[in-house]
């Protein structure tokens, strides 16, 4: 028999804020990691980067114990009731790592606050981390995730140009996984709510956790 793929679900946040909403979607996605047989772990953010950055920090430690990584931000409401299935493809023989590619008026944005990866993926990481693009980007170290699939991450303006390594190992999740408010989503059940671009954010998550509770 093969060794046991090690998981872990991350999330994590800095700043007041978020940690309100840590409050309320972390104990739904610990109960998330349980069911699915997955380690679980929040990280602290905060450092020199903009926080959503520093997830790749984070990312990059957790794989020295680990196989396989599902990153999910403070902001998204994940049913614990949900198969997380979609891992045992994201292995490395196919696909090096999973997201949901959504349809928005800013284009076709692949985004990571969803995000499952395995080990084949720590290179990229390492490269995203050390080349310091798009720090000040408003999508942060999605933008540079997003050149390194071969889009150009314009606001208002973002497609896929070209097809690379990456982008030809890339898993698009069904869109329930990360459901986005501005995203053109058939109307079904969501697995995972992703809480942002929405007015009154904090009662928003809370009665979408309530939803899931």
């Amino acid at each position: 028999r093969g060794r046991r793929v090690r998981r872990i679900v991350l999330t994590g946040y800095a700043g007041d804020e978020f940690a309100r909403y840590h409050e309320l979607t972390g104990p739904l996605i610990l109960k998330f990691a349980i069911n699915n047989g997955c380690s679980f772990e929040t990280v602290d953010l905060s450092g020199d980067r903009p926080a959503s950055w520093n997830k790749i920090r984070e990312i990059l430690k957790v794989f020295q114990d680990y196989d396989q990584v599902l990153w999910i931000d403070a902001d998204v409401v994940v049913s614990p009731q949900v198969s997380a299935d979609f891992l045992e493809a994201v292995n490395g023989e196919r696909w090096w790592h999973g997201l949901v590619l959504h349809h928005t008026p800013c284009g076709d944005v692949p985004n990571c606050g969803f995000w499952a990866m395995n080990s084949q993926m720590v290179p990229i990481l390492e490269q995203v981390w050390r080349e310091e693009r798009n720090i000040d980007h408003i999508w942060w170290e999605q933008a540079s995730i997003l050149e390194q699939m071969g889009y150009q991450p314009r606001t208002g303006d973002c497609y896929q140009t070209h097809e690379t390594p990456l982008s030809e190992r890339t898993l698009y999740l069904d869109k329930r996984w990360n459901w986005h408010p501005l995203d053109a989503f058939a109307d079904e059940f969501p697995y995972a709510i992703h809480c942002t671009q929405v007015v009154k954010r904090y009662e928003w998550i809370k009665n979408t956790c309530e939803r899931f509770c």
